[in-house]
């Protein structure tokens, strides 16, 4: 295997991994059978004053600005970068996935960490199109959660919109 190849699937693990070890403490917040809030719910929460993803998100601007921004820098640099704004509520949705959720729910779209990274690209498309089915999901959710006009499609569902490809 490639050290490009080993590489990627350590920060994967990485990435899954701080979900996984989280999931307890989030699942013991709630009783068995208490009604979960949704993952709107979660990341309009996470999202908001206070929330934990201002502080995520303003941890990921200084590791590539330098400069850490104030809770309303933060804010309005996440207002006005989409693609950031979209990064963030991919994180939002997979800690709703993988540590809030319901056990017994479905989950609402597996995916890893390159794939939720790509939600980046989700402000620049039209029209979004994956070959992963769990991936797919997770963009769905994401893009709606953004406010994003963006169509998330598999590869098949695209194939079969081009004319004579069906």
């Amino acid at each position: 295997m490639h050290g490009a190849d080993t590489e990627m699937k350590e920060w994967n693990k990485q990435y899954l991994d701080i979900f996984r070890n989280a999931k307890p403490a989030f699942q013991s917040l709630f009783a068995p059978a208490e009604t979960r809030p949704s993952v709107r719910e979660v990341t309009e929460k996470l999202m908001g004053e206070g929330g934990a993803h201002l502080e995520i998100g303003a941890g990921l601007f200084e590791r590539a600005a330098g400069t850490r921004p104030n809770v309303e820098q933060m804010k309005d640099f996440i207002e006005r970068c989409p693609p950031f704004r979209a990064l963030l509520v991919a994180l939002c949705f997979t800690q709703y996935d993988r540590c809030i959720r319901e056990e017994r729910q479905q989950s609402l779209g597996r995916a890893g960490r390159n794939d939720m990274f790509s939600a980046v690209y989700l402000a620049y498309c039209k029209v979004f199109v994956t070959d992963d089915d769990g991936h797919c999901k997770a963009m769905k959710v994401v893009a709606d959660l953004t406010g994003l006009d963006t169509t998330v499609l598999t590869y098949q569902e695209f194939k079969s919109g081009l004319v004579g490809l069906g």
